[in-house]
């Protein structure tokens, strides 16, 4: 198969050299929907399963907490001895479908970097903000030759779920001095992320920084005893370099500690399993929504349930019959 009147082999030489061009375009096939971009894609791919000696790095937070500040200057510590793909997961209008797309715009400096590729890419209807491919996309990066992969996610619902599927490190930044740290502070993400920070710190008074600290503490004492030791807890502002260096000392120890125990393998290879239902959960779902029968079942239904023709319960049944999953599988 050819793409612009190239073969996928050519692509992936293209890449391995570090040409910007052909991964964009690479990552561009990773986001289609479209089946022979799809296709092709595994075939730039083929055999390709990643680079065991990369650090992938997640991280997430609310809206407002300064990530791409601080990945701003986290990335250009990495820069300066590393190559560094930023992957910045936009969140997606559900009304349009559109995304902002503005991480560029939001770290200059960064982007200026020539150890530094930043790609930003709409989230779509993916639960949880994380951009279905990511992960493909992480493996043409890491193709390319970048060692260290940030991935910044939208910081909503399961988003940080989803992205610590896809990483090796989880930092999660937080706000202190809500008035209710650890409402915000969801178990879910308690019991994933790796490295906590407290952003903002200039704007708080010391008081306020330790309560958010202590009640931190005392989360992670009763959801996670047996791991206290190894989670970092940090506060700084973008503008303590200082402090966001021992921030990411901590995060590529933890990595390496990962690599040299064997752990990341297994991490790793756990991380393909789920890649693999998810995907086929995608192939499923769109193989439902492009079936013509189906979505005339759906339209009769849809009518129906309105009138009260038919009840909720068996309008699902009579569809999975129609679907007759499994029973052809011998």
């Amino acid at each position: 198969m050819n793409h612009l009147n190239k073969p996928a082999i050519e692509w992936r030489k293209e890449i391995v050299q570090g040409s910007r061009l052909w991964l964009g375009r690479a990552i561009t096939l990773a986001e289609s929907k479209k089946k022979e971009d799809r296709s092709f894609l595994t075939e730039i791919l083929d055999g390709y399963t990643g680079n065991q000696k990369s650090s992938r790095i997640a991280i997430s937070g609310p809206p407002g907490v300064g990530k791409s500040s601080f990945i701003e200057v986290f990335g250009g510590q990495l820069a300066e001895k590393h190559s560094v793909a930023v992957l910045s997961i936009d969140p997606s209008s559900p009304v349009t479908g559109g995304s902002i797309l503005g991480d560029k715009t939001r770290m200059e400096k960064l982007t200026a970097h020539p150890n530094v590729y930043i790609r930003p890419s709409p989230s779509g209807n993916t639960l949880g903000g994380v951009a279905l491919h990511t992960y493909e996309v992480i493996l043409l990066c890491e193709m390319a030759g970048y060692t260290h992969i940030l991935i910044e996610t939208v910081g909503v619902g399961q988003s940080e779920t989803s992205v610590r599927q896809l990483s090796d490190h989880f930092l999660l930044l937080l706000n202190a001095g809500g008035g209710d740290e650890l409402q915000g502070i969801k178990r879910g993400v308690m019991e994933l992320a790796n490295t906590f920070v407290f952003t903002k710190s200039d704007l708080l008074s010391d008081a306020i920084l330790r309560n958010s600290t202590q009640d931190l503490k005392n989360a992670l004492h009763v959801l996670r005893p047996e791991e206290l030791n190894n989670i970092g807890i940090f506060s700084t502002t973008v503008q303590d370099a200082t402090t966001i260096e021992a921030v990411l000392l901590s995060a590529s120890n933890a990595v390496e500690s990962l690599r040299n125990s064997g752990r990341l393998v297994e991490l790793r290879n756990n991380q393909l399993a789920l890649k693999l239902n998810q995907l086929v959960e995608e192939e499923l779902l769109n193989a439902f929504h492009q079936n013509e029968a189906i979505i005339q079942m759906m339209n009769q239904f849809k009518n129906q349930l309105q009138n009260g023709g038919i009840t909720l319960s068996a309008a699902v049944h009579e569809l999975m019959d129609q679907i007759k999953i499994g029973k052809e599988i011998k």
